[in-house]
């Protein structure tokens, strides 16, 4: 990941990493290559090809599917599918882990509609999502009317976040705790 202004963190483009789960159970290890415009998918040109529908997946980390290899994830799968016919089909995952809904608005305005999608489909869980729409620093309603925040602060707070959770064994144990006690 890297730092975001608007998002907080976003996947780094060109990064390759070794994914594995954070648990330590070895239930899987699994290399990400994200690719030169920070999605986890295969490059594709901002210009649609001629005759071609595409698709923009937009959701956390169930679609960003960093748990199994890249091919095997539902909208690679979803594209193969829809291309066995005669007409093209691109499906574009620009899911990033963690995200709440809000981010994903702001990716779909800043990343997306570069790839002028003729359909946004949105993976919305609903154990995550719902939560994170009332807690997200990123939007306030203030006299009925949705607004931004300043993300200042809650940046900083996400950048010590990933630091005690990429350096500290006892952030992460506690973490995990937290996680099973719910």
């Amino acid at each position: 990941y890297t730092h975001s202004e608007t998002l907080g963190w976003k996947f780094k483009p060109n990064a390759e990493v070794l994914f594995e789960d954070i648990y330590g159970a070895g239930e899987f290890v699994q290399p990400i290559k994200i690719n030169s415009k920070g999605l986890r998918d295969y490059e594709y040109d901002y210009e649609k090809p001629p005759n071609t529908f595409r698709i923009l997946m937009m959701g956390n980390s169930i679609a960003a599917g960093l748990e199994v290899p890249l091919e095997d994830t539902f909208e690679n799968i979803l594209e193969k599918r829809l291309n066995s016919g005669n007409k093209k089909y691109e499906v574009i995952n620009l899911a990033v882990r963690a995200y709440s809904p809000q981010q994903e608005f702001i990716l779909l305005q800043e990343e997306g509609m570069k790839y002028n999608p003729d359909l946004v489909i949105l993976n919305f869980y609903p154990g995550h999502d719902f939560r994170s729409i009332t807690k997200s620093p990123l939007f306030k309603i203030e006299n009925g009317d949705l607004k931004r925040t300043d993300y200042a602060q809650p940046v900083k707070l996400i950048r010590i976040r990933g630091f005690l959770s990429g350096n500290s064994a006892l952030f992460n144990l506690v973490s995990r705790l937290k996680t099973e006690s719910r």
